[in-house]
């Protein structure tokens, strides 16, 4: 057994997460919980309580602000009005929202009661809705007015019967967020207690995993583990003001959620998918001290040159995940931006959080070191043997934030999970003889050519470094001879001019010999999947039609 507490790696000693690597097995130090609740709406509720006056939370484009004593006092109301609607422990109520300010309020409410919240983008198209209300089967359903035509199509074709919400006000014929909530009394809101919850491995959250190659998958989450999500050791962040731009359908939202409700920080709340200049502006108007962004922000930080702009920010941690990133730009940033701690993360929806990280010091280009609680171990694609250091394989993990399984699909869920429930995270990477952890890429993305297996990743990231490419995407496409053949789809920086022909050469100059490029093709913009990632099934089509 290699204790690892005490491994020799001057830049790291004193900065990483302690764990034990134990049989070619990374295992973090257990768990204690604070608090003996199952049920985490009563952790919520307590700290709701305790703080009545702080600011919970800032709308970015308003400035409206909730206290601490008015999300309380709505999320009870929104629970009391479900009970009376007829919704029971394990019944399922949807949520369709993005970067509401006010979508905390049902969510925070199934917590109390013990009803599962499924959760989906804001703005579906019917047969979107079709296969969502199949999968989830909600008995209500919160939305925005400008879906309601789609709901009502879907709802009219499969001939169910669901009780709607609009989260705005004087929608004809229907009933409003603020109607539910007022209709709740002082003396109902004082006499609220919070469901007892029978298993805490039931299901407690329903949520769209992000389907870059397929169609997404619905995770399903339990109570242990939003518990597990709020325990300090994951959640309690000493920044006090956080900028929060994901939307609902990413898990990264509730991870935003619960911490800040632990960390007792202000979120301010913006809008995604958004550019790094218009973030900029918030993070400067409400001195935002802690960002999670995706990797996506970061490669327009370096690339559009706001690195100085950053640079005069109040921002003290600029934490990064979602899909992989440049090594060579992660050390420029951290060159460049000296004062904010720029660290990388990993994590995902199906394993329900963030499960390795860096701190200050871990080696730009890794993911950092497992986090307490958490159990990891990189096997041989082949045999399912555990490796040992800098051996790559498939990265798979125990952790209480594990999905249960994915709703109505029992063959992902047996691809996912094994029989000693070991979670299969689809991800190639390998850990250091300190336990450091690295991505190399997906499984789904390795192209064979003759009798290499070529690396999108590695393909993907020298693309990265050219001065006049903001994003590449490589995709393997059919070929009689070779089995398949890698094309490079790449959206230029604006206002950038370069050729097909000079990315050829580019990449030949940069990569290893045996790495082989048919051909670029250039997008005005990447195609989006609802979740937000890059639609790799759709760019594939593309080309394939186009050869």
């Amino acid at each position: 057994m290699v204790n690892v507490k005490t491994a020799k790696r001057e830049k790291v000693t004193e900065k990483k997460f302690e764990f034990e690597i134990k049989d070619n097995i990374l295992v973090g130090d257990d768990l204690t919980y604070p608090e003996n609740y199952d049920n985490v709406g009563e952790i919520i509720l307590e700290i709701l309580r305790s703080e009545p006056d702080h600011i919970g939370q800032i709308e970015a484009t308003t400035g409206k602000q909730s206290t601490y004593k008015e999300m309380l006092d709505k999320s009870v109301r929104c629970a009391i009005w479900l009970r009376k609607a007829g919704v029971k422990p394990g019944d399922v109520v949807a949520v369709c929202s993005s970067c509401y300010c006010e979508n905390y309020i049902p969510f925070l409410a199934c917590l109390y009661i013990g009803a599962q919240c499924a959760i989906e983008y804001h703005q579906l198209p019917a047969r979107t809705f079709r296969h969502f209300l199949s999968i989830v089967t909600p008995k209500i359903i919160f939305l925005h007015a400008h879906a309601l035509d789609n709901l009502i199509k879907a709802q009219n074709e499969t001939s169910t019967n669901i009780r709607r919400v609009i989260f705005e006000d004087q929608v004809p014929n229907e009933e409003s967020l603020d109607a539910i909530l007022s209709e709740q009394t002082v003396a109902e809101i004082e006499k609220f207690r919070c469901e007892d919850i029978e298993n805490p491995k039931h299901a407690a959250l329903l949520i769209g995993t992000s389907g870059s190659t397929g169609v997404p998958k619905v995770a399903e989450l339990s109570h242990l583990a939003l518990k597990t999500m709020m325990h300090p050791v994951y959640a309690k962040i000493p920044d006090r003001v956080w900028l929060c731009v994901a939307g609902m359908r990413w898990i990264t939202y509730f991870w935003n959620l619960l911490g800040g409700l632990r960390s007792n920080a202000t979120r301010v709340i913006a809008e995604d998918a958004q550019s790094a200049k218009y973030y900029l502006e918030i993070i400067r108007k409400y001195e935002i001290e802690y960002y999670g962004a995706d990797t996506n922000q970061l490669r327009q930080i370096y690339k559009l040159g706001l690195i100085n702009d950053y640079r005069e920010t109040k921002l003290k941690t600029l934490r990064f995940g979602g899909s992989p990133f440049s090594r060579d730009i992660h050390e420029t940033l951290i060159k460049e931006l000296p004062q904010i701690n720029t660290l990388q993360a990993y994590g995902s929806t199906d394993i329900g959080n963030v499960i390795v990280a860096q701190k200050p010091g871990s080696t730009p280009g890794s993911c950092g070191f497992i986090r307490p609680g958490i159990k990891l171990k990189v096997v041989c694609t082949q045999t399912g043997v555990a490796l040992g250091p800098n051996k790559h394989g498939e990265i798979c993990v125990k952790s209480n934030t594990r999905i249960n399984k994915y709703r109505g699909n029992p063959i992902a869920t047996r691809n996912a999970i094994d029989s000693e429930g070991w979670f299969h995270m689809g991800d190639i990477g390998y850990y250091d003889e300190v336990g450091e952890l690295y991505i190399v890429g997906r499984t789904s993305q390795f192209i064979k050519y003759n009798d290499c297996c070529l690396s999108v990743l590695e393909m993907e990231t020298i693309f990265d470094m050219h001065p006049d490419v903001y994003k590449a995407v490589v995709i393997p496409v059919p070929s009689e001879i070779e089995g398949e053949l890698p094309v490079a789809v790449v959206e230029k920086l604006p206002d950038k001019e370069i050729t097909e022909h000079e990315l050829l050469t580019y990449f030949k100059k940069n990569m290893p010999e045996f790495y082989m490029l048919k051909s670029v093709k250039f997008v005005k913009e990447m195609p989006r999947t609802s979740t937000g990632k890059i639609a790799r099934n759709d760019l594939k089509q593309m080309l394939c039609v186009a050869m």
